[in-house]
Order: C-alpha cells, then sequence, then structure tokens
C-alpha cells in the first residue's frame, strides 16, 4: 500500500510540474505570438500612417494648383480678374496650365480641355460658363467631394458692379 501511495503521489507531482512546464511553455509562446503580432500591428501602423500622409500631401497639391488654376481661368471670364496687366494673367494662366499636367486628375484634365475648347470654337459665352463649372466641378470631385447635389447649373456667374 506505501508503494501505492509513493506512485501515486509520484505521479501526482509528475502530472504537476508538467502540467506546469507546460503551461510555461504555452504562456511564452503567446508572449512571443502577441510580441510578433505588436510588432506586426506597428508595422501596419506606420505603413498606413504613411500613405495616409502621402494621400494627404497629394490632395494640398492639387487643392493649391487648382486654386491657381481657377484663377488663372480669370482670363477668359473678362469681370473676373484684379487690375493685373494681360502679360501677368496669361502668364499665371500658362504656368497653371503646365502645373495641371502634372498634377490634375484625367477627369480634370479633359474638362479643362473642353473648357479651353469652347473659347477656341464660336459659342455662346453660356457654353463656355457652363464648361467651366463643368471643370471646377471636376476639380471638386477630383480632392474628394462626392456629392450628387449640385451640377454646372448650381454655379451662378455675376458682375459686381
Amino acid at each position: 500500500m506505501r508503494d501505492l501511495l509513493i506512485k501515486i503521489i509520484t505521479n501526482a507531482s509528475f502530472i504537476a510540474i508538467a502540467t506546469l512546464i507546460i503551461k510555461m511553455v504555452i504562456d511564452k509562446g503567446l508572449q512571443k505570438q502577441k510580441g510578433n503580432i505588436d510588432k506586426e500591428l506597428e508595422e501596419i501602423k506606420g505603413v498606413l500612417q504613411l500613405r495616409f500622409t502621402s494621400e494627404q500631401e497629394k490632395i494640398n497639391q492639387k487643392r493649391d494648383v487648382y486654386i491657381k488654376l481657377v484663377d488663372s481661368m480669370s482670363i477668359f471670364l473678362n469681370n473676373r480678374y484684379d487690375n493685373e496687366s494681360k502679360s501677368e494673367r496669361i502668364k499665371k494662366f500658362q504656368e497653371a496650365y503646365d502645373t495641371l499636367w502634372l498634377w490634375g486628375s484625367d477627369e480634370v484634365i479633359l474638362a479643362y480641355s473642353e473648357f479651353l475648347k469652347s473659347y477656341q470654337m464660336p459659342v455662346s459665352m453660356d457654353v463656355k460658363q457652363k464648361n467651366f463649372a463643368k471643370c471646377v466641378l471636376a476639380m471638386r470631385k477630383d480632392l474628394g467631394y462626392k456629392s450628387d447635389l449640385i451640377n454646372e447649373e448650381h454655379y451662378e456667374f455675376f458682375t459686381i458692379t
């Protein structure tokens, strides 16, 4: 009976020690996995932040280009420019046009081309203004405004006297 009791105690001790060792190995493995997952999450976070920053910088650059472009388009709308000389306005237009081809989306470039074509053809000022508004809407869309509520008919042209 004593031998049986020693065997039971020995086996119970062995099982308890083995259980503790297995638990320690599993915990260590889980900690290592957690560390690897944390490391991967940090890498993904860094990539996403870089991508977001890059996209935000691109949008900011486009916004600046589009602001200059709209301002330079005033050369075509006689009542929309300050006291700049015509040569200054032409220079602004040429710079904005060149920059548009670097930063503008295809949709904006196509809309702008349609706007320019309307000034090379004998069409009414209404058509020219409509093409101007389409170009501005294409710029808005490219900058992230996805509204379906407005269209080129909503853009108002007016003269301040």
